[in-house]
């Protein structure tokens, strides 16, 4: 089984840390550590789990080989059409159902390719667009991942 990465909002700074790490008690925040510690990070705050949004990776890379997690804003096109999205929860976490994290999109929207062939960019994150992951842009979709966006728990975690 492969290693679940978090990343984390860190909400009295409202800043973005590289990774995450989950303990009994705290959450462990970490600056990149450009590969010298294998990419696991330098550990910087040991953090409360109120102080913390945690976002876990798709497993996804963009165009640009960044890695996508949840709460990113991506903009997805197949040289037809263009959409930007806030990604949702990873609908399948530890891979047992073999869907893709981006299933949902796919379900929604209509493209002419298949999913592994569209470009894929990350242009930001929901957590510093407050309310509305949109902002004032009416064409941003927000999507949770693997729930269908009509039912009860959808609108609750929105």
């Amino acid at each position: 089984m492969s290693e679940i990465k978090f990343r984390a909002w860190y909400l009295p700074e409202k800043r973005m840390y590289y990774r995450a790490y989950q303990k009994l008690s705290h959450v462990l925040l970490c600056e990149d550590d450009h590969g010298t510690n294998a990419g696991h990070g330098t550990p910087t705050i040991r953090a409360n789990y109120d102080d913390c949004i945690l976002d876990q990776s798709t497993t996804i890379l963009d165009k640009n080989g960044q890695e996508i997690f949840e709460n990113d804003v991506i903009i997805l096109s197949d040289g037809n059409q263009i959409r930007k999205v806030v990604v949702g929860s990873v609908p399948d976490m530890y891979k047992s159902r073999k869907l893709h994290p981006l299933k949902s999109v796919m379900d929604q929207y209509y493209f002419q390719k298949p999913i592994d062939q569209l470009d894929i960019e990350i242009v930001g994150h929901a957590h510093n667009l407050g309310s509305d992951p949109g902002g004032s842009d009416p064409t941003v979709s927000h999507i949770q991942f693997g729930l269908d966006a009509h039912s009860d728990n959808n609108r609750k975690r929105q």
